[in-house]
C-alpha cells in the first residue's frame, strides 16, 4: 500500500483510516481521557509537541515496519473524531493483538463493535493474518465483553501477564 493512497476501511457509520501527525489534538485528548489512564496507562504525552511524537513511534513507524497499526475512527456523518482501532505487533506475540479506545462520550453505542469488526475482516482476509490477539486489564469489563462477543476465546496470559489474553482464528 502506497503511502500516497489513503488507508480507508467504512462501514455504515464510521470511516477508519491511518493517523496523521495532524490527529495530535485528537491524540491528546484521548490518551488522557480516564478509561485510557486506567486501563491502556499513562503515554506521558501532555501536549500537542508530545502528542505528534507519540503518534509517530505508536502509528507511523508500525505502518512502515508492519504494514498495519492503530487506524483513527471518525463518524461519516459527521467526520468527528471519536476514537481508534487497529492491530498492534507485540515481540512476544506471534500474532498482532487487535486494540481499540473511544472517547468516553461514544462507550456503548457500538461503535467500538463496529470498527473492529471491521479491522479483524482486515486483518484475515486482505492482511492474511491467521490469527490475532487482544489483551485488556483484568477490570476493564467492557472490552472482555465486546471481545467475547466479536468471537475472541481468552485464553492464558503471555510472560506471567497479569492481563486478560484473548485469541481469535480465522
Amino acid at each position: 500500500m502506497s503511502d500516497k493512497i489513503p488507508f480507508l476501511l467504512q462501514t455504515d457509520r464510521l470511516i477508519l483510516r491511518k493517523i496523521t501527525l495532524q490527529d495530535a489534538p485528537f491524540i491528546l485528548n484521548l490518551v488522557n481521557t480516564p478509561g485510557w489512564l486506567q486501563f491502556v496507562g499513562d503515554r506521558n504525552v501532555h501536549n500537542e509537541m508530545g502528542a505528534k511524537s507519540f503518534i509517530q513511534t505508536w502509528a507511523l513507524d508500525r505502518y512502515k515496519t508492519f504494514g498495519y497499526g492503530p487506524y483513527m475512527i471518525q463518524l461519516k456523518s459527521t467526520d468527528q473524531l471519536i476514537g481508534i482501532c487497529g492491530l498492534f505487533k507485540r515481540d512476544y506475540l506471534e500474532y498482532p493483538d487487535l486494540g481499540f479506545a473511544v472517547l468516553p462520550e461514544y462507550n456503548g453505542k457500538g461503535l467500538a463493535h463496529e470498527a473492529s469488526k471491521t479491522v479483524i475482516k482486515y486483518a484475515f482476509e486482505v492482511l492474511k493474518i491467521p490469527k490475532l490477539y487482544a489483551i485488556t486489564a483484568q477490570k476493564n469489563a467492557n472490552s472482555s465483553k465486546l471481545l467475547t462477543r466479536l468471537g475472541f476465546n481468552e485464553i492464558p496470559p503471555f510472560n506471567g501477564s497479569t492481563d486478560k489474553t484473548f485469541e481469535l482464528t480465522h
